[in-house]
C-alpha cells in the first residue's frame, strides 16, 4: 500500500533561518481542550519553520474550538478515515499518516485523550495514529486541562505512562485558566513574558514552547539541518 501523497501549499522560508536539505513532516494532533482555540495560529507558526510540512489530525470534540477554514494545511478527522477506505486494497489513513510523519505533536492534549493513550485505546483517527506510532520517531504532547482534573492522582500516573513509552512532555505551568481559576496550563518554556496573557492557555507561550520543542526534537534527528539558533517574535 502506497502512502498518501496529498500536498498542501507552504509559505516561503524566512531569510533568518537556513533552508534544510530536505523536507520534514510534522503531524499535529488536536483534542477537545479550550486551548484548541489557537490551533490556526499554532499551525501558521510551525509553517514558518523552513523545511517543514504540516498536517493536522483532529478529534471531533476539538472541532468545537476552531474554524477549519482557518487551518492552512490538510486537516483530517474520523470522517476521512472511513471515506478513504472502501475495500481491502484501499489506503488506511491512520497507517499512512504515521508513515508520512517524522514527528508528532499533540497540542493540546485533553484529559480524555490522555487517558485513552495511556491505556492503549484507539477509538478515533488520532488515537489510532498514536497506537500505530513508530516508536523510533519523536512524539511530543502538551497537556491542557482544568486544575481539578490535572491534580487528580490518575493524571500524574497517565502522564508518566506516556513518558515511559518514550514520548516527550511539554509540561504545565501555573496560569489563569479560561474558567477563571488559577491553575496549570500548557508550558511557557524558558522564554520570559512580561505579564500573563489574557487568553485561554496563554497561547503565545504555548506557541513558543511547542515550536521550540519541535525544533529541538527535529534537531536531534537531523542535526545538520536544524542546528541554527531560532528566535520567535512576540
Amino acid at each position: 500500500m502506497e502512502p498518501l501523497t496529498l500536498s498542501e501549499p507552504q509559505p516561503s522560508p524566512q531569510n533568518s533561518l537556513p533552508t534544510p536539505e530536505k523536507t520534514y513532516h510534522v503531524l499535529v494532533g488536536v483534542t477537545g481542550s479550550v486551548a484548541a482555540l489557537k490551533l490556526p495560529v499554532l499551525v501558521s507558526e510551525l509553517l514558518e519553520i523552513p523545511g517543514l510540512k504540516v498536517r493536522v489530525v483532529t478529534t471531533e470534540r476539538a472541532k468545537h474550538f476552531y474554524n477549519p477554514q482557518e487551518i492552512p494545511v490538510t486537516l483530517y478527522s474520523d470522517a476521512e478515515e472511513w471515506q478513504l477506505w472502501k475495500g481491502r486494497t484501499d489506503p488506511v489513513l491512520h497507517i499512512d499518516l504515521r508513515r508520512w510523519a517524522d514527528l508528532m505533536l499533540v497540542a493540546p492534549l485533553d484529559a480524555n485523550t490522555l487517558a485513552k493513550i495511556a491505556n492503549g485505546i484507539c477509538d478515533n483517527l488520532l488515537t489510532c495514529v498514536i497506537r500505530a506510532w513508530d516508536m523510533t520517531k519523536p512524539l511530543l504532547f502538551c497537556p491542557a486541562m482544568n486544575t481539578a482534573m490535572w491534580e487528580h492522582p490518575i493524571t500524574a500516573h497517565q502522564v508518566e505512562q506516556l513518558k515511559d513509552f518514550g514520548y516527550t512532555e511539554i509540561p504545565c505551568v501555573v496560569k489563569r485558566l479560561v474558567c477563571g481559576d488559577e491553575g496549570v496550563e500548557m508550558q511557557t518554556s524558558n522564554i520570559n513574558q512580561k505579564e500573563p496573557l489574557a487568553v485561554p492557555g496563554s497561547m503565545l507561550q504555548v506557541l513558543e514552547s511547542t515550536r521550540l520543542a519541535t525544533l529541538e526534537s527535529l534537531g536531534q534527528l537531523f542535526p545538520r539541518d536544524f542546528n541554527a539558533p531560532f528566535e520567535i517574535e512576540n
